[in-house]
């Protein structure tokens, strides 16, 4: 029956191994058969003996044969790391040669353990390492068939996924195969007995006792639920919250509390598994209120403050908000601070307490609306119905102005050098404000422009204290020769008072 699987073997594994590494599978193959031929020499012992040592002697030859560096070249080709192979070739090489050496010397019961131990481990580490190329070739066909395609985590990600999950499949192939190497030399028991020694031995600090084991058990309860919270929020936000209709920033207070809330389960379950009484706590839990009451009040404020930013909601990721000097878009809200996004391009940490206790405000709370205001000015003489339907008829030529509310043009009233204009516009494209005012103010110089209407430059009248007496009078003469200051689109020019002097 070993020989019939041997002959499944030799026809189906050589399509699922590399070409650099099927000459080792055939030369296993070999040492195979020989080992059920020297299974029929039982009833001989010396002759069973002498083959035991020829396989022996082969074997060592061959380890020998694989030190050259051009074979140890197409390792990494076949997915195979050259340092481990390297240390696994020198360990064999070292237990075959104690092997051979321990049955010449008439130690025939330690060179049959430690040779029967190498052989039947790189069998076992054959047959893994097809079962392993299996189960890849299966995984990357099943993440790309059509099963998971309803699934849009997997569907956007589907490459990452498949690389994990070998990932993992690689690693618990590696540790099957060394907990069946310590079974085929016959060392597992004392291996896990001695490893079991070492972690459960207890640690007496004062009253604590505890272990190394207890310590490697919250570890690890730790990193899973780590890696579960961060799987299940990931889930939500790409998978889950996306196909329900719900308001803005209610999917990131749902993540993010079940984030929250995985890790403090998360947290208990790592402290039960450590073997800790959780009655104990209440001390711990009166020291850490003594500790908050005087040294983690800032702490506390901004972690409540979360809380209330994830469940109030008055401030959004994605809003744009502006505190004090600073003008952003809130990228994340996190458990002590959040994160705001400049418009020149800087992320700025800002603590939850300042967005809760302080003023601020929320360009986008309700909806994305945003008001933009034209000023304009025109010279005086200027017919302002002209002016206010001018500048309507620009706001009704920019497609990113919205209709409702409709466009408003106001005659702000009588200036010190012009009639003043304001346009009112609204936009739903509150990341473009900046942009469609400045096309406004290009759009209504042009308009004007065309419109042969003057935008006056600013009109002062200077009155000079001291004149030198030769100046004087060619001055009031010209003042006098000059039309009234009221006229329209006169410029007065500086006149002195004639009483002044120095």
């Amino acid at each position: 029956l070993l020989l019939i699987a041997l002959l499944m073997s030799l026809r189906l594994l050589p399509l699922l191994l590399e070409p650099q590494i099927r000459p080792a599978f055939y030369g296993l193959a070999v040492f195979f058969v020989v080992d059920r031929v020297r299974d029929l020499l039982v009833g001989t012992p010396l002759l069973s003996r002498m083959l035991f040592e020829f396989e022996l002697a082969a074997i060592l030859a061959l380890l020998l044969f694989l030190l050259g560096n051009d074979r140890l070249r197409l390792l990494p080709r076949a997915d195979i790391r050259l340092p481990m192979f390297v240390f696994v070739r020198r360990l064999a090489l070292l237990l075959v040669a104690v092997a051979l050496a321990s049955s010449i010397l008439g130690y025939v019961a330690l060179s049959r353990v430690v040779g029967s131990g190498v052989l039947r481990t790189a069998y076992g580490g054959v047959a893994l390492y097809a079962s392993y190329k299996v189960l890849v070739g299966a995984i990357s066909v099943f993440m790309r068939g059509n099963t998971f395609r309803v699934v849009r985590v997997i569907d956007l990600h589907r490459d990452a996924l498949t690389r994990s999950t070998i990932r993992i499949v690689k690693l618990a192939t590696l540790a099957v195969w060394l907990y069946l190497s310590l079974g085929y030399f016959g060392i597992r028991d004392e291996v896990m007995g001695l490893a079991s020694g070492i972690l459960l031995s207890p640690l007496a600090v004062g009253e604590l006792t505890i272990s190394l084991g207890d310590i490697l058990s919250f570890v690890v309860a730790i990193l899973v639920a780590i890696y579960l919270s961060r799987l299940v929020r990931y889930v939500l936000d790409e998978d889950v919250l996306p196909r329900l209709r719900l308001p803005r920033g209610v999917p990131y207070a749902i993540s993010t509390s079940a984030f929250y809330v995985m890790l403090m389960v998360g947290f208990f379950a790592a402290v039960a598994a450590a073997g800790m009484d959780l009655s104990r706590f209440a001390i711990l839990a009166g020291a850490l209120g003594v500790g908050i009451g005087f040294g983690l009040q800032n702490v506390v404020n901004n972690f409540v403050s979360g809380l209330i930013l994830l469940f109030e909601r008055p401030i959004k990721t994605g809003d744009t908000i502006e505190v004090g000097l600073l003008l952003g878009e809130v990228k994340r809200i996190g458990i002590r601070a959040s994160t705001v996004r400049t418009w020149q391009g800087a992320e700025v940490i800002v603590p939850n307490g300042d967005l809760i206790s302080g003023q601020v405000t929320n360009w986008t709370l309700s909806d994305h609306n945003r008001r933009i205001d034209v000023d304009v000015g025109v010279k005086y003489g200027t017919d302002p119905e002209r002016v206010l339907q001018l500048l309507l008829d620009v706001a009704a030529a920019e497609d990113r102005i919205l209709e409702m509310p409709a466009p408003s043009a106001l005659f702000r009233g009588f200036g010190d050098s012009s009639l003043d204009f304001r346009l009112r516009a609204w936009t739903s494209r509150s990341e473009e404000w900046v942009r469609i005012h400045s096309d406004l103010n290009v759009a209504v110089n042009r308009a004007l422009a065309e419109a042969g209407i003057e935008i006056p430059f600013p009109q002062r009248d200077l009155h000079l204290r001291s004149v030198a007496p030769e100046l004087r009078r060619p001055l009031a003469e010209d003042e006098a020769a000059r039309p009234p200051v009221g006229f329209a689109g006169s410029q007065p020019l500086p006149h002195a008072d004639a009483g002044d002097s120095d």
